[in-house]
């Protein structure tokens, strides 16, 4: 069933990425579909795919050409790249589904029934695997046998890869809403609000989140501010004319000033943003001048 994403306003073409393949693609065939990138343990390189696959291509070197080591088919497209860790592979699935593979075989070690599509990766922090599906719930899974150790319902569909903190995880959904809950037992400890779906993975400095979304503005908020009335934290635009486009990867720190933000279209690809100073520092490439 394919999930109809155009209801968190992108159409399925927009967030594709496809990959024009030659007569020598290992993986056969003209054209392949992904959607977020791959994942390596440093020897095998796990490309997620539109077609329901996960390939593990050895890429090979100056003689020997890549190819296929193993595959593993799921029930739906892989829209998320997966997680690599201790010889495992932890691959979200639009099938509902999040599945633990061997990592040198392929073979399924567990999976674990989401409820919706996941079309985020995990965030693997102390042996737990936080994410969240289209079921409008977030889940902390044990990443040695799959079991669940908590879930947390949230207010629409969490298309977005979590942060974790030392005390808490923090994510977003399709309605905007920016969630921390506490890492234990996912209790719900305060949220923020931006005007568009939240797609990218939040990031920390110090005792700042700054939060993209597909409203174009790029959101601070202040760890040490007091939560207003329903535990809700003060998200603060950094630039208040936004960045002029939709936000959907997660921003870069360059230096303790300076924050670059990939802009998802449009000739202007990368802004560079003076956090001090509430304004762009440039951009790449640089616009044209009249």
């Amino acid at each position: 069933e394919n999930v109809p994403i155009d209801e968190v306003g992108v159409t399925d073409s927009e967030i594709r990425v496809t990959v024009v393949a030659s007569v020598t693609n290992p993986l056969g065939g003209r054209y392949k579909e992904f959607a977020d990138g791959v994942s390596t343990d440093g020897r095998l390189i796990f490309a997620p795919n539109g077609d329901h696959v996960l390939y593990a291509i050895d890429p090979g070197n100056s003689d020997s050409p890549p190819r296929v080591v193993w595959s593993f088919t799921a029930q739906n497209k892989l829209w998320a790249k997966p997680v690599v860790a201790d010889g495992r592979v932890f691959l979200p699935s639009l099938d509902h589904y999040l599945y633990a593979l061997d990592a040198e075989t392929g073979q399924e070690l567990w999976r674990f029934d989401a409820g919706a599509s996941i079309a985020s990766a995990p965030t693997l922090a102390d042996g737990v695997l936080y994410f969240g599906s289209f079921a409008q719930k977030f889940f902390a899974v044990r990443a040695s046998d799959g079991v669940l150790i908590w879930e947390s319902p949230v207010d629409a569909w969490i298309w977005c890869q979590a942060l974790a903190l030392d005390d808490a995880v923090i994510f977003g959904d399709v309605k905007g809403k920016l969630y921390a809950l506490d890492r234990r037992d996912g209790r719900r400890l305060w949220t923020a609000q931006s005007g568009g779906p939240i797609r990218a993975q939040p990031l920390v400095d110090g005792d700042r989140v700054y939060f993209v979304s597909f409203d174009t503005h790029l959101y601070e908020v202040n760890l040490n501010a007091a939560l207003t009335e329903g535990n809700v934290m003060p998200a603060r635009r950094v630039i208040e004319n936004g960045l002029t486009r939709r936000l959907l990867s997660t921003p870069t720190l360059l230096d303790d000033d300076v924050l670059l933000v990939p802009l998802f279209d449009g000739d202007v690809k990368l802004t560079a943003v003076d956090l001090r100073a509430g304004q762009k520092s440039y951009e790449f490439p640089p616009r044209a001048q009249p």
